[in-house]
């Protein structure tokens, strides 16, 4: 059974969404078992191009996080198995030497997971090992885990190889600068591209994101034990990661931002004469932030929406990059580029934080370019008004089409204790009758709203409602039965 998620509502544009999986997922990106990257080759002729081939190339860390990690709770059935099978991918090819999640898992000359990556084009330009994309093989783990609830793939060996990976991070790359954050060098993917080595926002906020999961997981699986205090290294990082700039953390008290890199101690810092829009947007969206500077940053980026969240969301950062390093592949890019998936996320965390005008605008932008140009590419450049078509369609971008629903309007975060929801909606949504994959059962939630206030929302399995509230924050408790708890 292929099980994809149902949605009605008041907004046409939003109800055409759940279709992607079927005709771009499962049409154009699936192949061997699996969701994979796809190469394509154009013949450009004036102003009209023309596909010569499409080819199935990998399976890559981060861009199979951004692109799938809102499907455990929209898709059952068969495409679940989908799902568990693209993250096996991973979990399959650990580096020999050190038990370490892959970077990408590539299809050389068309043999499906040939050549596995742990650095970005292995290493050749001096890459250092890519920290995010080994979290997202992870965190794809991990949120299915927690959404699905199925032991009988999340085993211990599994999460043993997510310890390793993380316990490596924690062991190895804290020692240089301060002791409670984890340090970056070279890794030229588009969440970096740069040539120093300091301790990096970008995978710092990542691997905050990543032991809130795995304290959650390890709750759900009964371990009681651990080797490390996964809690309490997660508020020890947070409380250095929000420090100010001279005090060794990202905290920009002046500029009111975080910045991207810092020596411990402020010597050398980067990220202070741009804005570094990574992870600024996903320390709100996974409230890593604390309100007061959550205000100032939302400040910064409403006194910069155009061009950071305007014509297109969001550019990788505004300003040019110091030290950008992509220059030596021979083009720079993700330097003030856009990707569609980051605009995404930061559409869900504007929902979240009470700017529904604004994360409308986003999400609606999104869409109405992939229903304008029939693809989302995987890098655009506004400064000269050209796209990479090559990683067309590209994977990590269509998940841009349901994380602002799933993470946003919907607020929808998979817990040990249950599914939280705060249900934000979107501008100009009245009614929403959604299914959605909980606990392995399918479930329907119908809401109402007026004047973007909700009004009502009801939980609905097997045709029975269970439970009922007006109140947005609200849990989903595990159990049985399952219960509606509202949360203050």
């Amino acid at each position: 059974m292929r099980s994809i998620f149902f949605l009605s509502s008041n907004l046409p544009w939003l109800d055409k969404i759940p279709g992607r999986i079927e005709t771009v997922y499962l049409g154009k990106l699936f192949w061997n078992g699996v969701y994979n990257e796809i190469h394509c080759k154009y013949k450009h002729l004036l102003w009209k191009k023309r596909l010569v081939s499409s080819t199935h190339v990998g399976v890559w860390g981060w861009n199979s996080w951004c692109g799938i990690h809102a499907f455990p709770l929209l898709t059952g059935g068969d495409l679940a198995g989908i799902y568990k099978a693209t993250v096996d991918v991973g979990f399959a090819h650990p580096e020999p030497t050190t038990g370490l999640l892959p970077h990408a898992v590539i299809h050389k000359d068309g043999a499906f997971g040939s050549q596995t990556e742990y650095k970005c084009y292995g290493g050749q330009h001096g890459e250092s090992y890519n920290l995010d994309n080994m979290l997202c093989w992870a965190k794809m783990a991990m949120e299915y885990f927690l959404a699905t609830n199925d032991k009988a793939w999340f085993t211990r060996a599994r999460l043993a190889r997510i310890t390793c990976t993380v316990d490596y991070m924690l062991d190895n790359l804290r020692g240089r600068f301060n002791p409670a954050l984890v340090e970056a060098g070279i890794e030229g993917d588009w969440t970096e591209c740069t040539d120093w080595t300091l301790d990096n926002a970008n995978v710092n906020v990542n691997l905050i994101e990543t032991l809130r999961l795995l304290t959650g997981c390890m709750a759900l699986l009964g371990e009681s034990t651990a080797a490390k205090d996964y809690h309490a290294i997660r508020e020890a990082m947070i409380a250095a990661f929000n420090a100010p700039v001279y005090d060794g953390g990202f905290w920009d008290p002046e500029r009111g931002h975080y910045i991207h890199g810092n020596d411990g101690k402020g010597g050398m810092v980067h990220g202070d004469k741009y804005f570094e829009s990574t992870t600024n947007y996903f320390a709100i969206l996974w409230r890593i932030a604390p309100p007061e500077m959550s205000k100032r940053i939302w400040e910064y980026i409403d006194a910069h929406r155009w061009p950071l969240e305007m014509p297109l969301p969001v550019l990788t950062n505004l300003g040019p990059r110091t030290g950008a390093r992509r220059k030596d592949y021979g083009r720079t890019v993700t330097n003030g580029d856009v990707w569609m998936v980051l605009g995404a996320h930061a559409a869900a965390a504007r929902l979240q934080d009470g700017y529904i005008k604004e994360g409308t605008e986003i999400y609606k932008a999104i869409v109405d370019y992939e229903a304008r140009e029939g693809v989302l590419h995987n890098c655009l450049y506004p400064g000269n008004n050209t796209v990479n078509d090559s990683w067309d369609p590209e994977v990590a971008n269509y998940g841009a089409l349901f994380a602002p629903l799933v993470f946003g309007a919907l607020g929808m975060v998979p817990g040990a204790k249950g599914l939280d929801f705060n249900l934000a909606g979107l501008d100009g949504l009245e009614r929403l009758e959604m299914t959605f994959y909980f606990d392995g059962r399918e479930h329907l939630l119908r809401a109402s709203w007026k004047g973007n206030a909700l009004a009502s929302a009801a939980i609905h399995v097997d045709g029975s409602v269970i439970g009922e509230t007006n109140i947005p924050r609200f849990l989903l408790a595990r159990g049985t039965p399952e219960r509606v708890i509202n949360v203050p």
